[in-house]
């Protein structure tokens, strides 16, 4: 299971630093450790979306508030994590 997140603003402070680059992160679990994440993926700004690559599920590729596009590519994902896709 993996999620995305970042800082919780209240609308001002957001509209304040609008255009302002801000890190998130995105977290990936191991349903066998609920508690502490697997891996985190920092991402320089806001990630709106992200998904595994159905055929490579060692990419990660994840899309940003401001339209950016990156790509993460995780060493032996499937190993790490024991999922199979």
């Amino acid at each position: 299971m993996a999620v995305s997140c970042r800082a919780r603003l209240p609308f001002d402070e957001r509209a304040e630093s609008d255009g302002v680059v801000t890190s998130s992160h995105i977290l990936i679990w191991n349903f066998s450790d609920q508690i502490h994440p697997q891996m985190i993926l920092e991402a320089p700004g806001d990630v709106f979306c992200f998904r595994f690559n159905a055929t490579d599920p060692s990419i990660v590729a994840a899309g940003c508030v401001n339209g950016q596009v990156m790509f993460f590519k995780l060493p032996s994902l499937q190993e790490e994590l024991k999922v199979t896709f």
